[in-house]
């Protein structure tokens, strides 16, 4: 186990080194700032993998609202033949909606900040398809593993990825109260006549949802219930 894993680790930093000779691939995006530091393999409520940090201050006897910042890209999206504007914004719009929808649903989402209201922030740092080589801020540690591990076969259909990055702060302080950072493999793409796959919301739309019920899940655990 030790040594497919160490190969396929080795595959990925040699793809990263092509990708760019003059430094090595950074690990994440830089969006959290030094929050990557804090980050655990853990199990979100349903089950799936994720890299994260809670802080043991975050919990319902200290937060009872939380404000949702809109989604972001991060760094600005580079749309291509596998991935338009349109859907890009399509995937973060929907990802923005379903959070409000869904984690609204369970605990008092608010717009301003205040004593007791929590704050969080989250960005797109990738979209593209299963055989596009990702840019040098895209490796990101479970994008290694699975960039190595599940690469298509030549002719084979690509799967469609997502990676995002969050983090919850206290709305007054700015005291950073949770940190994570997520991939999801959604449904296969069939190939357009063009020659290439086009990754849709259509695609993501699974995993965005089980993501966001996962979040909704765990906030009612941090944030009084309504």
């Amino acid at each position: 186990m030790r040594s497919r894993f160490l190969g396929s680790f080795a595959t990925v930093v040699i793809a990263a080194a092509l990708v760019s000779c003059a430094a090595p691939a950074p690990k994440y995006s830089g969006y959290l700032g030094d929050g990557y530091k804090l980050l655990k393999e853990e199990k979100d409520p349903l089950g799936a993998p994720v890299l994260r940090f809670i802080s043991p201050q975050f919990t319902p006897a200290n937060y009872h609202s939380l404000i949702i910042e809109r989604v972001q890209f991060y760094p600005e999206p580079k749309p291509d033949s596998q991935v338009s504007m349109g859907a890009l914004n399509d995937i973060r719009d929907y990802l923005y909606k379903s959070m409000r929808e869904k984690v609204g649903a369970r605990v008092k989402v608010v717009d301003k900040p205040g004593p007791g209201v929590a704050r969080i922030r989250s960005a797109i740092t990738a979209v593209n398809a299963q055989t596009e080589a990702l840019a040098a801020y895209q490796y990101i540690p479970i994008a290694l593993i699975v960039t190595a591990a599940k690469r298509s076969a030549v002719g084979a259909p690509e799967d469609a990825r997502i990676f995002a990055e969050a983090e919850v702060l206290d709305s007054v302080s700015g005291v950073r109260l949770a940190v994570a950072v997520r991939e999801g493999t959604g449904e296969r793409l069939k190939q357009a006549a063009t020659g290439g796959p086009q990754v849709t919301l259509n695609e993501l739309k699974p995993v965005i949802d089980k993501w966001v019920d996962a979040l909704a899940l765990n906030a009612i655990t941090r944030i009084k219930a309504k």
